[in-house]
């Protein structure tokens, strides 16, 4: 079974990205109402954003809301991968990728405000793009910010992709890292790895360059699961069911410089993943 649960995040995300720049301005852009998505009549469209800039489009009536937001992000007014919000009158529209713009209400006759979030819209995720051949048992994976992919393996193999997914490298993990699954990278770049030592679960801190464990991060009992990263916070899960079908699964957050427990999530049966996503901590608990 697959459960998700969402605990409150410290310190907390915020909701929307900063205005872009003070004052406001125009700008007028036509779009091909000829295009092969979308062939119905041409209205136009005042685009307002939080920054105060307008931008006036024309744009066929039968657009699709998930086209709109590709035809946006081509003229630098939204940011494709993040959320947005779109306002009527202070009024949210629906967020269904497949209805038009007029079925949604857009016509034309009131500014429609975009709203930007930091949060990423998973939802344009449809079909898998690229498949990476790795070595056996992969875990977990982290992309970096320079485009790098991460994959660590349940017997010790660390490999690293370039962007354009070539072997870049492949490392073993020093022997303390037993059995590492899900990985994080910390502000100052180190690596982190949920996994398990003598006595329960771990999250072993290492250096990239030199694949030395710098420090564990150690919790109760059981074995290392799963592992996310924020301001300053490593949240780590392990569990399992008792004998009497008690569930014994927690979720730890601890102080990424200290080891300090912070705080303990219990209740779950085995909670195999952690993900930080809009100000929640999501948990998927395969006992459950």
């Amino acid at each position: 079974n697959f459960r998700g649960a969402s605990l409150p995040v410290h310190p907390p995300l915020s909701a929307m990205a900063a205005p872009e720049k003070t004052g406001g301005s125009v700008t007028e852009e036509c779009v091909d109402s000829a295009s092969p998505t979308s062939l119905g009549a041409p209205m136009e469209l005042n685009i307002m954003r939080l920054s105060g800039d307008e931008t006036l489009l024309t744009v066929p009536q039968d657009l699709k809301l998930y086209d709109f937001k590709t035809l946006l992000a081509e003229h630098g007014i939204l940011d494709e991968r993040l959320q947005v919000e779109f306002l009527l009158d202070g009024v949210p529209l629906q967020q269904n990728p497949e209805m038009t713009l007029m079925e949604l209400g857009a016509d034309g006759s009131c500014p429609l405000m975009v709203v930007k979030k930091r949060g990423y819209d998973y939802s344009r995720i449809t079909k898998f793009e690229h498949e990476v051949l790795s070595e056996r048992w992969p875990q977990g994976v982290l992309t970096t910010q320079e485009g790098l992919l991460h994959v660590c393996h349940f017997q010790g193999e660390l490999m690293v992709f370039s962007p354009e997914l070539v072997l870049v490298s492949k490392q073993i993990l020093p022997r303390e890292v037993v059995n590492p699954s899900q990985m994080q990278m910390a502000p100052n770049g180190d690596l982190v790895f949920a996994c398990s030592r003598t006595g329960g679960a771990t999250a072993a801190v290492v250096d990239p360059k030199t694949m030395e464990v710098k420090r564990f991060l150690n919790a109760e009992g059981g074995r290392g699961l799963g592992l996310a990263l924020r301001g300053g916070i490593v949240y780590l899960s392990y569990g399992g069911r008792l004998s009497d079908g008690e569930k014994r699964g927690c979720v730890v957050a601890l102080d990424f410089e200290t080891g300090e427990v912070v705080q303990t999530f219990r209740g779950f049966a085995k909670p195999t993943g952690l993900c930080v996503a809009n100000d929640q901590l999501l948990v998927s608990d395969r006992g459950a």
